[in-house]
């Protein structure tokens, strides 16, 4: 059974796979957003910042959530509002480990507002209930404050800390890893 993109929203946002008119407002996230996002991730290759770029990402996050490897969703603001940034749950792994790993980021005019707790909470909760999963772990760089903040709001456990674990800014950094686990996971599909 084919299983259907998600849509998940709240009052104020909107979790969805990204559309090809979608396309000049997330290269505009990018480019707007680059020097923000590449304090604690890696630096956004240049053609990221392009449409194109875009209408090619949106059918690839298409393609893996049909494969089961990836479920990619733009964060809009309201019911279909700009783009203010985007969620991923990603390497996703079945059988006995049922897990995947949560990447977020969002535009630096709209933090603050409590807008990504209520999107990872949209997602994790989606996560745990549709997709089935047991575990989602996330990995923070150690001076993301916020980041690490919401960690903690949303009930993530700090599980340790990986000694150069992504290239940011020309230097390999450490990374503190968190993970929450789905306390009612029960088997589901048994070819998962």
């Amino acid at each position: 059974m084919e299983r259907k993109p998600p849509v998940l929203s709240s009052d104020r946002i909107t979790l969805r796979f990204g559309r090809v008119d979608d396309a000049e407002a997330a290269a505009a996230y990018t480019r707007e957003n680059a020097d923000h996002l590449s304090r604690y991730s890696p630096e956004r290759p240049p053609e990221e910042m392009t449409p194109d770029f875009w209408i090619e990402r949106f059918a690839k996050d298409r393609q893996e959530f049909a494969a089961d490897t990836s479920c990619r969703l733009l964060l809009v603001a309201g019911p279909d509002g700009d783009v203010i940034g985007s969620v991923n749950l990603f390497s996703f792994m079945r059988g006995p480990f049922q897990a995947c790993v949560l990447g977020y980021g969002m535009a630096e005019a709209q933090q603050g507002k409590g807008l990504m707790t209520e999107a990872l909470g949209l997602v994790v909760t989606y996560g745990f209930e549709q997709l089935g999963f047991h575990r989602i772990a996330a990995n923070v760089h150690p001076d993301n404050k916020r980041s690490r903040a919401l960690m903690d709001r949303l009930s993530f456990v700090e599980e340790g800390l990986a000694q150069e674990y992504l290239l940011v800014r020309g230097a390999w950094v450490p990374h503190v890893l968190y993970a929450r686990t789905n306390p009612r996971w029960a088997p589901q599909d048994p070819n998962r």
